[in-house]
């Protein structure tokens, strides 16, 4: 079973981490995963010790200094990652069904397959 590394970036909107990292954590049948949290410059006092208690094994909280750059802040959590399977997370994201990380790395490890995508719902 490949290790999925998913990085998540961030800045503070810790109501959003918190949701998304639950998801994974309890809505999540697939279970060799890492978080790496990549908190980009949050200032709330409450998003820092949201990512303290949340740091664990499994979960990284890692700093990344600097104005918003999602493709910077991704290869920044990139080169913290083990796993064999990188997954780039919106904070925003709620899992709906308990398989989705499954059948995501399922087509990710195909030989003939470079990149996945899910299919996003939106309640409008």
């Amino acid at each position: 079973m490949s290790l999925v590394s998913i990085i998540i970036p961030t800045r503070d909107r810790t109501e959003l981490v918190r949701v998304c990292l639950d998801g994974i954590i309890n809505k999540t049948s697939y279970e060799n995963w890492e978080v790496l949290i990549i908190d980009n410059d949050s200032q709330e006092e409450k998003s820092h010790e949201f990512f303290k208690s949340v740091a664990s094994d499994k979960v990284k909280v890692k700093k990344y200094a600097g104005e918003f750059n999602y493709s910077a802040i991704n290869n920044f959590g990139a080169k913290h990652a083990k796993g064999d399977v990188l997954l780039l997370l919106n904070n925003d994201i709620e899992m709906i069904k308990d398989d989705w990380l499954t059948e995501l790395v399922s087509h990710a490890i195909r030989p003939s397959i470079g990149a996945v995508g899910a299919r996003l719902y939106y309640a409008n």
